[in-house]
């Protein structure tokens, strides 16, 4: 996907340094890893096939281990992960029950998908007010499961109550759960910016549970692999490789596939934590392309596709300043195109008309940081390196030939829609990843409920 014109040699004074962390080691112990951060602050990430098992699992370990005695716990489920998996409220049950813990009530349901935090505010303010009429105290935890967008609207609700109440995060889908290595912020956004309100987590841990992948459909399963992918080319080449290898595994939902992919996004983005420290001083690889054409799509197009597409300009940048070779560049892109992350360059190419639209996402990104813009980019491929010299008139160019790419792409896709197919007839794919909002009825044929239910009980299947 890079461009094949080579560009002027960087300026030497560009390059920053990425900020040292507080302790810089990352520590694995059997299905635990966690890294040191500053001010006293442990990101902890734990593996499960089933987070609450026999007498609560590996959950009750937690609760009883991060809170404070017989502490009172309150539930915030997706409901697409509740509606689709069987016993959950029972599993919640008897993990508290397990840990010494007192339900706060009963579990709170939110939608899910993107509106969960680009509601104006809307769920994530519910939950706090939710939280706050529950009695909830510092002492005591917010559990959240579910997708980022709620992961990240449950979580900035209880960081805002009371100065931050502890968190538990169970991610449920393949793109939360490979980003949990290096999540340690949370954030909602406004109509028209992405994560334009953000606060550090408060989380005891991240219990990353590989069963919940089992339900996610092929388009939301593929949106995942594009977070892999930037970790890796920033910090683990070998694992990058290793994605290439299993390609074909990953585009069709391989189950140990991406329990791997999890395990080594995971230890790769602590790597880079460790490295850089916690504090936001630079943009990663790809984001703030990522978040700008969310934005432009009215949020129709999902964060993990909209992210193949920024690491897609952010690495022809890179090559085009000569931090990565061409055949790094390359690498990428094909491994994008053989997982499926490329979805969204194939279905959305008109975000990419505008090249100067586009790039104004670097300014806005910019406003996010203390001091001046910074990117990281892979330079080698699996080592990070942060420029602050930024050429948005370069950035415009690189946009304009991903858009005549986007075009070949969707074009190959037209003709082999009408191509005529051996045996049974495909089924035909949507022409944009569809949203993760709940369903309008319930099985009682009622609305479905939102995240100001406090009061609903999270349905067994």
């Amino acid at each position: 996907m890079a461009p094949r014109k080579a560009a002027a040699a960087p300026k030497k004074a560009s390059r920053a340094k990425p900020a040292a962390a507080a302790a810089g080691n990352v520590v694995a112990a059997g299905d635990s890893m966690s890294v040191a951060l500053d001010a006293g602050f442990t990101h902890r990430v734990v593996f499960a096939r089933n987070a609450f098992g026999n007498g609560g699992g590996p959950l009750a370990d937690i609760l009883r281990e991060g809170c404070r005695e017989n502490p009172r716990v309150l539930a915030v489920v997706d409901y697409n992960v509740a509606r689709q998996t069987q016993g959950l409220p029972g599993g919640i049950a008897a993990a508290m029950e397990a840990a010494g813990a007192t339900p706060a009530g009963k579990p709170v349901l939110a939608a899910g998908g993107e509106q969960a935090k680009n509601d104006g505010g809307r769920t994530a303010w519910a939950l706090a007010n939710t939280m706050l009429s529950a009695g909830l105290s510092r002492g005591d935890c917010v559990l959240a499961i579910g997708g980022g967008a709620v992961l990240d609207a449950a979580c900035f609700a209880a960081a805002a109550v009371r100065g931050g109440i502890a968190t538990v995060r169970m991610p449920t889908t393949l793109l939360a759960q490979c980003a949990s290595g290096c999540s340690v912020s949370c954030g909602v956004d406004t109509p028209a910016r992405k994560n334009a309100f953000s606060a550090r987590t408060s989380a005891i841990a991240t219990v990353c549970d590989f069963s919940f992948l089992s339900s996610l459909t092929p388009e939301n399963f593929r949106n995942g692999i594009p977070e892999a992918v930037r970790t890796a080319a920033l910090h683990d080449r070998e694992f990058l490789e290793w994605i290439g290898e299993n390609a074909g595994k990953l585009a069709v939902c391989d189950a140990a596939a991406a329990e791997e992919t999890v395990r080594r996004s995971v230890a790769a983005g602590m790597r880079g934590l460790a490295e850089r420290g916690a504090a936001g001083s630079f943009c990663r690889f790809g984001g703030w392309a990522a978040d700008r054409l969310q934005e432009t799509s009215r949020w129709r197009l999902w964060h993990g596709y909209a992210l193949a597409m920024g690491v897609c300009i952010d690495t022809a940048y890179a090559v085009q300043k000569r931090w990565l070779p061409e055949e790094d560049g390359d690498l990428i892109g094909t491994i994008l195109h053989k997982t499926g992350g490329l979805y969204g360059l194939e279905r959305f190419p008109q975000l990419l008309d505008n090249a100067a639209s586009l790039t104004e996402g670097l300014a806005e990104w910019g406003e996010n940081l203390r001091g001046p813009l910074a990117v990281s980019y892979p330079g080698p491929l699996g080592e990070e390196r942060v420029e602050t010299d930024v050429d948005a008139a370069l950035y415009a160019g690189i946009v304009k030939e991903l858009r005549e790419t986007s075009a070949e792409l969707a074009r190959r896709r037209r003709e082999a829609a009408k191509a005529p197919a051996p045996g049974p007839a495909p089924e035909a794919a949507p022409e944009e990843p569809p949203r993760e909002e709940p369903a309008t009825q319930d099985a009682a044929g009622g609305e479905a409920p939102g995240a100001e239910d406090a009061g609903a009980d999270a349905p067994e299947a």
